[in-house]
Formats: C-alpha cells, sequence, structure tokens
C-alpha cells in the first residue's frame, strides 16, 4: 500500500516527521474511515469501519489489520477494479454523524483562514470546545530539562503530540483541509480561526459542516483486481452403466440410396445441408457455445467488430440475391444469363460456408424476447421474417433490423469498453486508436483476436469438461 502524502517535498524538510508506530485504537474516539473508488469517482465510504490490532511480543505497539478484499465485498462489489483509500483519524470535535456540528461561519479573502462555531446545544460538546479553544499549542508547552515537549492536558496532547501535520478539517467523503495552526476567536465560545496549509477547496463555502480529527496514522491507498468467488456445486454421483445387460440385436446392411435420396429434390434444402457439412467439414471441430452472451465466445476480439462484419456479408447476400432474381426473371435462357447466375449462386454459397458458429447463429437460427422474475432476455439472432424453419432473415434497411442493430450495437460496444478488459484493441495507446487514418490495423488486430477466441473457446470448454470427469 502507498502512502497519502499531504505536504508537498519542499516543505517536508521543514516539518516534524511522524513516529512510526502509533497508539491508534487505544482511544474510544479512534475511526478508521474506507473510501472506495471506482476509476477517479468515489462510489463509497465508510466513516467507522472495522480493524483488528495485533500485539507481538517482540513488538510494544500494536499492529492494524484489515481485509480489503472482504471489506470491498461488503459493499455489495464481486468484482471490478477499484481504488481504496484507508485514513485513520482519531475524532477530537464531533464526528461524522453528528448533527449539529462545527461549520464555517467566515473565509478570508485568500481561503486560507476559516472561522468556524457552532449552534449545537449539546453540553459536552460545547465543554469540548472550551477546552480546545482554552488550550492553544503554546499555551500548553512544557519542555523539561532533558528537552521533551509534554502538555498539560490530555486534548492537547492528542492535537499535537510533537507534529504539526495531524490536525485536519474533515468534510467526509475523503475531503480534508490540513490545519496548521489556530487560535480563539473572542470571547469563550465565541469561535475558532484555523489556519489552513493550502486554501480552502472553492466547493466548500460559508456554512459547510465539517468535523475535527488528528491524522494518527498516515493515510494509504492501495488498487486492487476483485475476482467473484466461485461456489464450489456439489451434485449426486450417478450408478455406473451395466455393461452386462443383454440386448438382442439384429445386425443386418442397409440399401444403398442415391445423392437426390439423401438430400432430397428441393434445390434451396439441398444446398443448405450442403452448406452445413462444406461448413462443417473445413473447420476444425465445433464446442457447444452459448451464443446468447458475448462473454461466452468474444474474449480477445470486438463483438462490435464481428457484429458489424455479419451485417456486411448479410448485404452482399441481399446484392447477390437481388441479381439472381433479375437473371432468372428473364424469359429467354442464354449462355450470358446462365454463366452469371452461377457466379452469383457460387457467391451466395461462398458467403454462406464463410461463416463461423456466431454468424450460423444469427443467420439460421430464431429467437425472441423473454421477460421472467431472473432476468430479461433480449432476441439475440438476426430478426426473422417467418416463424419455421427455414427462416428468413430481414433485410439490413428494415426497421425491425434497423432497431434490432442499433439495440444490439449497445450491447457489443458496453461489452468490449467497460466488461471485456482482455480485449486486444485495449493494448493499443489511445492516440493510434483515435487516429482513422489506423482504422487497418485495428481492423487486423481484432481479425488476430478472432482467431486467438477460437482457441481460448476450444481451451476453456476444454478446461470445463476435465472438472466435469474428474
Amino acid at each position: 500500500m502507498a502512502r497519502v502524502n499531504r505536504y508537498k517535498q519542499d516543505d517536508l524538510k521543514n516539518i516534524l516527521g511522524k513516529r512510526i508506530f502509533t497508539n491508534f485504537g487505544s482511544s474510544a474516539t479512534d475511526r478508521m474511515e474506507m473510501h472506495v473508488y471506482g476509476a477517479k469517482t468515489l462510489i463509497d465510504s465508510e466513516y467507522n469501519e472495522r480493524y483488528q490490532t495485533q500485539q507481538y511480543d517482540n513488538i510494544q505497539t500494536p499492529h492494524i489489520s484489515m481485509d480489503i478484499h472482504n471489506q470491498i465485498r461488503e459493499f455489495g462489489y464481486t468484482k471490478g477494479r477499484y481504488t481504496v483509500v484507508y485514513n485513520f483519524f482519531r475524532n477530537i470535535l464531533g464526528e461524522y454523524d453528528y448533527p449539529d456540528g462545527l461549520f464555517i461561519s467566515e473565509i478570508s479573502a485568500t481561503r486560507t483562514e476559516v472561522r468556524v462555531t457552532t449552534i449545537s446545544r449539546d453540553s459536552e460538546f460545547l465543554s469540548m470546545i472550551r477546552e480546545f479553544t482554552k488550550k492553544t499549542p503554546e499555551s500548553e508547552r512544557k519542555v523539561d530539562k532533558k528537552g521533551d515537549t509534554s502538555y498539560e492536558s490530555d486534548i492537547s496532547t492528542d492535537i499535537i503530540n510533537g507534529c504539526l501535520d495531524d490536525l485536519l478539517l474533515n468534510f467526509g467523503g475523503n475531503r480534508t483541509a490540513v490545519v496548521t495552526n489556530w487560535t480563539f476567536d473572542g470571547e469563550e465560545g465565541g469561535g475558532i480561526i484555523f489556519k489552513l496549509y493550502k486554501p480552502l477547496d472553492k466547493e466548500f463555502q460559508v456554512n459547510a459542516k465539517f468535523w475535527l480529527v488528528k491524522e494518527v496514522i498516515s493515510s494509504l491507498i492501495q488498487s486492487i483486481k476483485l475476482v467473484p468467488i466461485e461456489e464450489k456445486t456439489t451434485s449426486k454421483a450417478t450408478l455406473h452403466p451395466n455393461f452386462e445387460l443383454k440386448i438382442p440385436l439384429k445386425v443386418g446392411e442397409s440399401s444403398w440410396q442415391s445423392w437426390d435420396d439423401i438430400l432430397g429434390n428441393n434445390k434451396s434444402t439441398k444446398q443448405s445441408l450442403m452448406n452445413s457439412f462444406v461448413s462443417k467439414s473445413n473447420s476444425q471441430a465445433h464446442e457447444n457455445v452459448d451464443y446468447t452472451h458475448y462473454k461466452n465466445f468474444v474474449h480477445f476480439s470486438s463483438a462490435t467488430e464481428r457484429l458489424e462484419n455479419f451485417k456486411y456479408k448479410l448485404r452482399l447476400l441481399e446484392q447477390y440475391s437481388s441479381s439472381l432474381k433479375v437473371l432468372n426473371a428473364m424469359p429467354t435462357a442464354t449462355t450470358y444469363g446462365d454463366t452469371n447466375i452461377s457466379e452469383y449462386e457460387r457467391k451466395v454459397q461462398e458467403v454462406k460456408n464463410g461463416f463461423d458458429g456466431y454468424e450460423n447463429f444469427m443467420y439460421y437460427k430464431s429467437s425472441s424476447y423473454i421477460s421472467s422474475s431472473i432476468e430479461e432476455t433480449f432476441p439475440k439472432t438476426w430478426p426473422k421474417t417467418t416463424h419455421y424453419e427455414p427462416y428468413v432473415n430481414a433485410k439490413v434497411d428494415d426497421a425491425a433490423a434497423v432497431t434490432w442493430f442499433t439495440s444490439q450495437s449497445n450491447v457489443a460496444l458496453d461489452w468490449d469498453t467497460v466488461k471485456n478488459e482482455h480485449n486486444l484493441e485495449n493494448t493499443i495507446p489511445f492516440h493510434i486508436r483515435e487516429d482513422k487514418a489506423n482504422s487497418n490495423y485495428l481492423l487486423f488486430t481484432n481479425m488476430v483476436g478472432q482467431h486467438y477466441d477460437h482457441v481460448w473457446g476450444y481451451l476453456s470448454q476444454s478446461l470445463q469438461s476435465c472438472l466435469k470427469n474428474c
């Protein structure tokens, strides 16, 4: 963990250093604050976080123990990257949830001096203020013959303790102002004037509430990556197969069948079966993949790019089909027409045979909106104009297709930019990604990522299969 330094390096030469060993945890007003950031935005705070003190035989001063991962999970976060700040404060005047504490009544022109007061009628709180205003550091300071400094009252010892950078105005939300000096203002109970190390931030104006704390231990900051805790699933063992069971089998030969007997006479059905066979024979064995969620098959590549690529292929198919329709409508068959028909049919089959698993899923399958008590599931396949197989895909420029594509593009973009930290495109410097002249390089990177997505898919599925069988 890194320590938070509240002073400039040049000023540290003239400031007394803090003791390494402190008595944090010995006072009832000691508080460990925990602030959680997502990127640079504060998302959660706890002003009285639990901690443990550990005492060792060879070390007199106890150590503070925190469990950062479990503490951040108690906020409800299960995964992601976060930055956590720990503050180790001792409340001097007021506290986080005190209703009528201190507030700023006046700010100097330089914003380095503030006059504060209170409207509280709590006798105990007012007594603490009176004690604080009576006992300034110099009036309480005593130096013995050995040169050691001490203070007459406990509150002065808590505040000063030989350090100048201990006292802070705490506005909450990990926002503080360092105090370098203070003085009593007017008659007893009239108020306090604080001298600040830096000009007060402009977000704090007159009537801003705060409480006064002493920083007992320098604040700590730590960046962490939170990964989900995998829950172990228990299953019941099944009986082994009975290989001794006797089943009467009739052994015989099947009759010979022709090409048309197997594929049928319908041209479109026959071609669809051939496409399926050719597509599988030209690729490696496919594992069972759930294409309804990008997390199952988009790891290194871009979901947005793959969606755009499928739309491009659909538009090609529409152009080829439109040309075939015109050629087939010609009243007289010609050699030129037959040649072009064969050429466009070949192009259609090339596009379909080149579909990967995700594109086959979107082209040949159909899904619909599902709402349940658990979640909402939106259509993951390209919109269809028929309800039964073989499905007919909606044209790219149809209203239903445009609406679906816009919605699914947002889902894909969210996966690429927010949820998928393994996207290879994120390894490219920002200024290169933003330059449109490098679009071909980004395309090449996503193509490489898609290749390794297949490798990652096989490895992931193999690991799952191994875990099931072990």
